[in-house]
């Protein structure tokens, strides 16, 4: 339930020309990082800094727009529906800047995209230069984590997820089909005994992951050995194969981009992950998100099968 905001009677018209555009810029930094410091760490400026203007921005407004609570900042209703016009209209006005700075129409401007670190390192990375060949007016901010950022609170731009998503439900979403996985091990170990190898997985934290379980499923019903290693993200069963320490599943998109690597064939009923591509409804309407999603799509339709829906 939207917390009610008081608003004094007999309050006069707001006039937008009244306002100070920078007091609004903090309000939407505060609301989007729901705390003071982690606008202040976004935006780089002090905490009082930002708390002078968020005073400043409710004494134009006169009205109260965050209530101080132990986990951070929580927006007053008064406060949500300002913030979603101000998303709006930083987008509006984010294009218009797009579009002035480049009268031709080409792509410009900064992009923040984020995905798990293995598909960004050896998927995104090495088609980063081909793409800003094409669109040198674009710079690109790559956030490798395992984690999901928000699109709806402008943590990223755009996001490619490895399952239906479940939260940023206001994000508008595409599916790029199915991330095929195939069995691999290092080159110099391939041959007549690949099938003795040890199994690397992940650590025990992600043993629920689709495609540790095809492992754990795999060496009971073939009574095929687990080895000792075990890691917590997929750069590090990569090591681990070029190593020479056994072999894992890897989606074939990321293995084709290694060196050093070998599909060991013959292993029935592989697992698959759905991919996904979220963007923030308002940043849709710039050049450079269409012309960066025009590119992941056709990036990840090399490994992609049927639409998932």
């Amino acid at each position: 339930m939207k917390m009610q905001s008081p608003i004094a009677k007999n309050t006069p018209p707001i006039s937008a020309a009244k306002l100070n555009w920078s007091d609004l810029r903090i309000v939407l930094a505060v609301a989007r990082a729901a705390s003071i410091k982690g606008a202040a760490q976004h935006l780089n400026m002090t905490e009082s800094t930002i708390s002078r203007h968020i005073s400043a921005a409710e004494a134009s407004l006169n009205v109260h727009l965050f209530e101080r609570t132990p986990t951070g900042m929580r927006m007053t209703a008064a406060c949500e529906d300002l913030a979603e016009h101000l998303s709006r209209a930083e987008a509006e006005l984010e294009a218009g800047l797009e579009a002035a700075a480049n009268r031709h129409g080409t792509a410009a401007g900064i992009l923040r995209m984020t995905t798990v670190p293995t598909l960004m390192n050896h998927v995104i990375i090495p088609a980063v230069p081909a793409f800003l060949r094409r669109y040198p007016r674009v710079e690109l901010e790559l956030i490798g984590l395992p984690a999901d950022l928000s699109m709806m609170r402008r943590e990223a731009d755009l996001a490619v997820r490895l399952s239906r998503p479940t939260s940023d439900m206001g994000a508008l979403t595409r599916s790029l089909g199915q991330l095929e996985y195939g069995v691999y091990a290092g080159a110099r170990r391939k041959g007549s005994h690949a099938e003795t190898l040890p199994w690397i997985t992940y650590e025990k934290g992600m043993a629920g992951l689709p495609q540790a379980k095809w492992i754990a499923q795999r060496a009971s019903r073939h009574g095929e050995a687990i080895g000792a290693l075990r890691c917590n993200d997929a750069d590090g069963l990569i090591a681990a194969l070029r190593a020479g320490s056994g072999k894992t599943l890897l989606p074939r998109i990321v293995a084709a981009n290694v060196p050093d690597l070998e599909e060991l064939r013959g292993h029935d009923g592989l697992p698959s992950r759905e991919l996904w591509l979220l963007v923030h409804p308002n940043l849709a309407i710039t050049k450079r998100t269409r012309v960066a999603i025009d590119w992941l799509v056709a990036l990840f339709a090399r490994s992609a099968g049927p639409d998932p829906r």
